[in-house]
């Protein structure tokens, strides 16, 4: 996942930053999607508990938009993540404005593996004692 939003991304409506994405995939002809809710805060605490350092972070706040969507008020909602401070991680529905500063979109590298070795994979994951392999391997730029 990306440290940060994808530049350009703020200020900008759901449509537009899911097209952002798919731009960044094609230009770097990668599997590059929009997040889940869960894919992004699992990174970021990651992250944090591996380095110290808290992503999505600072004084207004920054959220990643996600590709679930709630129905608020009878409109769909994407769902937010982010503004991680000492009070923890945010984890919201965006129904105020889409021009907000703080609501950006980051994606996340899509990695797959065949079925026959998942279960080798995931045990290597979860038996594995060097945390750092993980982490290195879950946050990109």
């Amino acid at each position: 996942m990306t440290k940060d939003v994808l530049p350009n991304s703020r200020m900008q409506t759901y449509e537009v930053q899911r097209e952002l994405v798919a731009s960044y995939a094609q230009n770097r002809q990668l599997h590059y999607d929009m997040p889940y809710m869960l894919e992004t805060a699992t990174a970021i605490l990651l992250h944090y508990v591996c380095t110290g350092e808290r992503l999505y972070a600072g004084t207004h706040g920054t959220y990643t938009r996600c590709k679930e969507q709630i129905v608020y008020e009878s409109e769909d909602h994407p769902v937010v993540v982010g503004d991680f401070s000492s009070e923890g991680l945010d984890i919201d529905l965006n129904h105020y404005t889409d021009f907000s500063n703080c609501y950006g979109v980051s994606c996340l590298r899509r990695f797959y593996i065949r079925r026959e070795d998942a279960e080798s994979f995931w045990g290597f994951l979860v038996l594995g004692t060097d945390s750092s392999v993980v982490c290195r391997s879950a946050l990109l730029d």
